[in-house]
């Protein structure tokens, strides 16, 4: 259940040393080739930064969105905001999930249906997440995404619906 159990469960890492494996393998590379490059896919060195050091960043950087993601819905539950924009920018890497919501509004009851999502439902099923705060989790892991909150009159303003949500 720790940072190296994880990322051994991770799919990327296992795919990227097994097509690596297999790969030098066909091309007969030779033990000392074939570790000197399995050590640099795992490890990394100079020029390239290496399997361990990617997850540590990326799992580090979860930590840090999410710890300010909560913070922020700390203080948004203190000022009664119920309203936030999905807010970030998007990337070539970015997920439909993100790519639908970023730049919009929404009010905290309609973020809290997208546990009904595919890509969350996916999630769970996989066994990836235990379990899912829109706000907090937003995209899931790797997600650039922050909620970005405002008062209702803005929120009714730009969404004159809003008012009427129950």
């Amino acid at each position: 259940g720790g940072y190296m159990d994880s990322m051994l469960k991770d799919s990327t890492v296992k795919n990227q040393i097994k097509n690596f494996s297999y790969n030098e393998v066909l091309k007969s590379t030779g033990f000392d080739r074939f570790k000197t490059g399995l050590k640099t896919l795992i490890a990394g060195n100079n020029e390239v930064m290496g399997g361990f050091q990617q997850y540590f960043r990326n799992y580090a950087y979860d930590i840090f969105v999410k710890i300010d993601r909560h913070e922020s819905t700390l203080l948004a539950t203190d000022l009664d905001l119920k309203y936030f924009f999905y807010e970030g920018t998007i990337i070539d890497t970015s997920r439909e999930f993100c790519k639908e919501r970023a730049g919009k509004l929404f009010s905290i009851k309609e973020a809290n249906k997208w546990v009904d999502d595919p890509w969350i439902k996916q999630a769970f099923k996989k066994g990836y997440i235990a379990s899912y705060d829109p706000t907090t989790d937003m995209g899931l892991w790797s997600c650039r995404h922050i909620p970005r909150y405002v008062s209702k009159e803005v929120a009714y303003k730009l969404r004159p619906e809003l008012k009427d949500e129950k």
